[in-house]
């Protein structure tokens, strides 16, 4: 959540303004509910658009963010497959995504994403840590197929879905049992 909360700030005091936001599988939107509280009056304005394909988990979220004053929601059932919006966003936040899915639909997820943003907006994920303490957990209980991948396999996900990683910044941060990744898309 911290990880969020920081890219969240950082790109609402670059932007000057208001910040829309595109969740996509972030399941209860804790994560963002917890990014908006931390940043305070900064969140006053910010727009986001939470995209899920369980209609329960939109309306868990909508319990969690309505109480949020100055910030506007919008909730969509549907698939990634299928989901093509009108508008550009200033964050797109894939918290759980690539920690499932294979390269070639995780690299399609990839060039869709990069297209929904803004030039300056940031593209943030998590990806499963080999060596996190709750790999085994979510593996073996949860019965999750956790995909790993290290900054090289990011870079070649990059690179199948048609983006060069020249002038990409890569920022990564360690979380327990997920990496968490932000890049910026350049003006």
């Amino acid at each position: 959540m911290r990880f969020i909360a920081a890219v969240f700030r950082r790109l609402r005091r670059s932007r000057r303004r208001a910040v829309s936001i595109l969740g996509l599988a972030s399941g209860s939107y804790r994560d963002i509910q917890q990014a908006l509280l931390i940043a305070g009056e900064l969140a006053v304005g910010t727009t986001l658009h939470g995209v899920e394909d369980e209609a329960r988990a939109l309306r868990h979220a909508g319990k969690l963010l309505e109480r949020l004053p100055g910030v506007s929601c919008r909730w969509e059932v549907n698939t990634f497959r299928r989901f093509e919006p009108r508008e550009r966003y200033d964050l797109v936040w894939l918290p759980g995504v690539f920690c499932c899915w294979r390269e070639e639909p995780a690299s399609r997820l990839l060039a869709s994403a990069w297209r929904w943003l803004e030039p300056g907006g940031v593209l943030a994920f998590a990806c499963a840590r080999s060596d996190g303490l709750s790999r085994i957990f979510m593996e073996w209980c949860l019965d999750w197929r956790l995909v790993y991948r290290d900054e090289s396999d990011l870079r070649r996900l990059w690179k199948r879905a048609g983006l060069t990683s020249a002038g990409m910044r890569l920022a990564r941060t360690s979380g327990g049992a997920l990496d968490f990744v932000a890049v910026v898309k350049k003006s």
